[in-house]
């Protein structure tokens, strides 16, 4: 369930490297607050869903470096999601 595709790995590291773990935690902060507006202004009619979906793409690079930062490879991460998402299904 790589929604990143880890052909893009290699820029992320890239962008890891040039503007360091503490400035990309900073910004993974700032793109989940814009989400969380976006959210906001579109529940209220104030935005388009595009908008909200360019922020989703935000987090979800976000996300991504987040992942390299901690060395958690795709596939534990894949397998928490389809145990997660399994779980869902059983509460539904």
């Amino acid at each position: 369930m790589d929604i990143i595709g880890t052909h893009w790995r290699s820029t992320l590291e890239q962008a890891l490297d040039k503007w360091g773990i503490d400035a990309q935690l900073l910004m993974v902060s700032e793109e989940f607050g814009e989400l969380l507006s976006a959210l906001s202004k579109w529940r209220r009619g104030r935005i388009a869903p595009t908008k909200v979906a360019e922020e989703i793409a935000d987090v979800y690079i976000m996300l991504s470096q987040i992942a390299i930062m901690i060395k958690c490879p795709q596939h534990t991460i894949d397998a928490l999601i389809e145990s997660k998402l399994k779980r869902l299904q059983n509460k539904l």
